[in-house]
């Protein structure tokens, strides 16, 4: 009779068990990857339909199968954003730029919610981030001129509006604020001179 070694046949049993358990992790990561995709994938349609709380559903999905997956993070900023729930945008934008510290458009949505809900210091903080990951941004120029007119800081505010100019010249919002901003400080002939600009590019 063969002698029976408890020992080696607990270490191929333990061999067993591990193989099979790699190949069902191996399966199940592989059915989560499809289904954020999936996932992913009905979000941004919904999202480019403008239906963001329908949205909101599916990125929610992908962030519980992916808890790191920077588009669900993002475009939940954005959806968040449009709905007006600010706390949860800058929520999700502060998860977005820890995933990637470079993401402008995240500090940017971020700006914008700390604009809406008047707090102006914090907003120019992101806006002067989104500037910093992207000099080109024209948008993040114009929209930290905004704030720095709200806190009456306005030579930084014709700065700002200026450089975005330079940038976009086909940008009606940033002549017409810097308009407001030229007749805060008492230059008339500067103000009408970019209310026309501005004027000129909307009848386009």
């Amino acid at each position: 009779m063969r002698e029976f070694f408890p020992s080696i046949f607990c270490k191929q049993l333990c061999c067993w068990v591990i193989l099979l358990t790699f190949a069902h992790a191996g399966e199940s990561f592989a059915q989560d990857k499809d289904a954020v995709s999936k996932f992913l994938e009905q979000g941004e349609d919904l999202f480019k339909q403008g239906k963001y709380r329908d949205a909101l559903r599916f990125f929610d999905q992908v962030i519980q199968l992916d808890s790191e997956n920077v588009s669900a993070y993002y475009r939940r900023t954005v959806s968040n954003f449009f709905l007006q729930d600010y706390s949860a945008a800058i929520s999700d934008a502060t998860k977005t730029t820890e995933i990637v510290p470079m993401h402008y458009l995240a500090y940017n949505f971020r700006g914008l919610s700390y604009y809406h809900v008047k707090n102006y210091p914090d907003a120019i903080l992101d806006f002067s981030q989104a500037i910093s990951c992207n000099s080109d941004f024209s948008e993040a120029y114009s929209y930290r001129g905004s704030a720095y007119y709200w806190l009456k800081k306005y030579p930084e505010a014709i700065d700002d509006y200026t450089k975005a100019l330079e940038l976009n010249p086909d940008e009606a919002r940033s002549w017409y604020n810097r308009a407001l901003v030229y007749h805060a400080v008492g230059k008339t002939r500067e103000a009408e001179s970019d209310l026309a600009k501005a004027r000129s590019l909307k009848l386009r």
